[in-house]
């Protein structure tokens, strides 16, 4: 007990001074929240200010752009009926009739032939050429 009414006259001994340290902590914090407060207010004005609009651009090569210019100047009419199925992708085979079987065969046959003369004469390139040299050497 005696312990007790020791610590009561002790915080009423020290309650002044408490209560003018909570004061002045209030006080700091009330000028701190007008000061957040008004910093808010001044970005609030400036982004007001100098609102810009956000635009995006995308800047093309000159490949891409000869292709989008050919693409806004030509139009794909065929693109439309892309969906519809049973139609053949190029719109001129449409219209061309069926060559005759012989002719496809005989097609066929040149390509072959084309494509056995350029691998002989690449091979013949590479026995007669530097490289072949250069490795054996």
């Amino acid at each position: 007990m005696v312990a007790d009414a020791v610590i009561q006259r002790v915080v009423q001994a020290e309650l002044p001074s408490l209560q003018a340290f909570e004061g002045l902590l209030g006080s700091f914090v009330a000028q701190w929240s007008a000061l957040k407060a008004f910093e808010q207010r001044v970005a609030a004005e400036e982004a007001e200010q100098f609102k810009t609009k956000t635009r995006s651009a995308t800047i093309l090569n000159e490949e891409d752009a000869a292709e989008e210019e050919y693409r806004r100047l030509y139009p794909d009419y065929a693109m439309p009926f892309a969906t519809i199925p049973g139609l053949q992708e190029d719109a001129g085979d449409l219209m061309a009739p069926d060559p005759p079987a012989g002719v496809q065969e005989l097609a066929a046959q040149t390509d072959a032939v084309s494509d056995a003369q350029a691998s002989s004469a690449a091979a013949r390139q590479l026995l007669d050429g530097e490289l072949l040299r250069e490795v054996v050497q």
